[in-house]
């Protein structure tokens, strides 16, 4: 079983978390897993990628090999003693093919879009789980997420390709992250709520049971959600209320 690119390993490996993003690993499958070196490139030098950073120099089965960000002020520079490339290819031509990449964006939809992008170029997608992320071994883990320090992912949760799961955040029981999906730090996630694709909750939110968080919608920091939201729609408040509707001119960065 080849588990090169999909998530680093935690340094206890008996809290190993189920990285598969389709199907279970069985017991006997995590007991015969050893650690294996994975040269992973991080797409974005900026606060996302600094941070994807900390949690892959976590792990002990990582070497990070540079960052990916066009940005032309960044090239050939330093960022966190870690060398930033123009491109993909570059990557591929100072360390070979074998490389994978996790795509460490903050706006949901680029995120995806890039991972998507890469993804038919043949790049492997990578997931970082920091060592102190606590997941069940009946959790189902997506192909480019980031998992946080503590975090808590409980029994029999989803979280799909390309989700963001922050410091301190709880995903309780039967709950289902989509894909892109981004949680903020110490957001508490009752059991058996769904969050759509590339919605995106904000800092110390609170969603209780059995709630679901529409497509793209946006949870306001330190909401209180009692009851179901529409795609595209941003409420705020305890309980939470709806504030406007997102259109193709709301401002993502504001998020960020």
């Amino acid at each position: 079983m080849d588990v090169r690119y999909i998530a680093c390993m935690a340094r206890m490996p008996s809290f190993l978390p189920n990285i598969r993003p389709v199907y279970n690993v069985s017991v006997n499958e995590r007991s015969e897993m050893q650690p294996m070196t994975q040269k992973v490139a991080i797409f974005g030098a900026g606060a996302q990628g600094r941070v994807t950073l900390d949690i892959l120099r976590a792990c002990n089965n990582v070497a990070v090999v540079g960052f990916i960000d066009s940005n032309p002020d960044l090239k050939s520079q330093k960022i966190n003693d870690l060398s930033v490339f123009g491109s993909a290819d570059a990557i591929r031509e100072a360390f070979g093919t074998d490389s994978s990449v996790i795509i460490a964006l903050g706006a949901n939809k680029i995120r995806m879009n890039v991972a998507n992008a890469l993804k038919t170029e043949g790049w492997q997608l990578f997931s970082a789980i920091h060592p102190s992320a606590v997941i069940s071994q009946s959790a189902r883990i997506g192909q480019n997420v980031a998992i946080m320090p503590h975090a808590l992912v409980h029994s029999n949760a989803v979280v799909h390709d390309h989700a963001i799961i922050n410091s301190s955040t709880v995903i309780e029981h039967d709950s289902i992250v989509g894909a892109g999906a981004s949680v903020s730090p110490g957001t508490q996630v009752g059991g058996r709520v769904t969050i759509g694709e590339s919605a995106f909750i904000g800092t110390g939110a609170i969603i209780l049971p059995r709630v679901t968080i529409g497509e793209q919608a946006v949870i306001a920091a330190g909401a209180l959600v009692t009851k179901d939201v529409p795609d595209r729609t941003l409420v705020a408040g305890s309980p939470a209320k709806h504030v406007q509707d997102i259109d193709d001119d709301f401002d993502w960065k504001r998020l960020l």
